[in-house]
C-alpha cells in the first residue's frame, strides 16, 4: 500500500446537500462511492452559513473540529 500526499487545497470542494457549506472528500470506501452508498467517509468541510443538519439517514457521523468554533441545536433541547 502506498501513500499519496494531497493536500486540502487541491481537493475538489462539493456544496453541502442543504447549501450551508462545502466539503472536500479525503477517502471513501469503496473509492469513488456516492453520498448515497458508501461504507464509510472522511471529509474535510466548510460551515459557510447557519442552517439545518443535512440528512444522512442510517450513518453514525463523528464531527471533529479543525478551527474555529459551531454551536448545534437540536430541536426541543437547549444548547
Amino acid at each position: 500500500m502506498s501513500v499519496h500526499l494531497r493536500r486540502a487545497a487541491d481537493r475538489m470542494p462539493a456544496p453541502w446537500r442543504n447549501g450551508g457549506g462545502i466539503t472536500r472528500e479525503i477517502a471513501a470506501r469503496p473509492p469513488g462511492a456516492t453520498l448515497e452508498a458508501f461504507d464509510w467517509r472522511i471529509s474535510m468541510a466548510e460551515v459557510r452559513e447557519p442552517g439545518p443538519f443535512s440528512s444522512f439517514p442510517d450513518v453514525d457521523r463523528v464531527l471533529t473540529f479543525l478551527q474555529g468554533t459551531l454551536s448545534l441545536s437540536i430541536e426541543g433541547r437547549p444548547r
